[in-house]
């Protein structure tokens, strides 16, 4: 699978404690020879010691076939062999979504001039014949400008499964 974006971003500083922005998406998936296409439209606001997000997911192009299985079984009724055979249609089908997050500043330092930040959020996916995907996620995040010689280095934790295509036997 590849995948790739076209972002548009904007952020004004409000006054030195606030940060507000926007952004636009336009995303695109090959999956086992399929395109697919959606946009991602996204808010946030950043201060010295909270963060919030907020992002919708637009699907642009529907479903789309990604192969199937097929399902033999044999057994023996009365004196009769009979067979059954299932065949299931896999369809790839973007989702229309959102998600959510807010962050708050831990005040631990554990090295120098480092920023902890611990976040919990919540995401919501739908579509018609496909079962809603729905939960949540924590992740911390840890910024240390003397970590490296670039002075901007992030290391992430996460524990996250965002999804925004679903895999569906019809």
């Amino acid at each position: 699978m590849a995948t790739g974006a076209s972002p548009f971003a904007v952020r004004r500083i409000i006054n030195p404690n606030l940060i507000l922005g926007g952004y636009i998406y336009s995303d695109a998936t090959l999956k086992d020879g399929n395109s697919f296409f959606a946009t991602t439209l996204g808010v946030e606001a950043m201060t010295p010691n909270f963060d919030a997000c907020f992002n919708f997911y637009v699907p642009i192009i529907g479903a789309k076939d990604s192969g199937g299985t097929d399902t033999s079984n044999v057994s023996i009724i009365s004196n009769r062999f009979v067979e059954e055979t299932i065949d299931t249609l896999l369809r790839d089908k973007p989702m229309w979504g959102f998600d959510t997050e807010v962050g708050v500043k831990i005040p631990v330092s554990l090295i120098q001039g480092d920023d902890l930040r611990l976040y919990a959020g919540a995401y919501h996916y739908w579509a018609d014949d496909v079962r809603n995907v729905t939960g949540g996620r924590g992740t911390l995040n840890m910024r240390c400008p003397t970590c490296s010689a670039s002075r901007d280095r992030r290391s992430r934790w996460a524990v996250r499964s965002p999804m925004t295509m679903s895999t569906v036997p019809l």
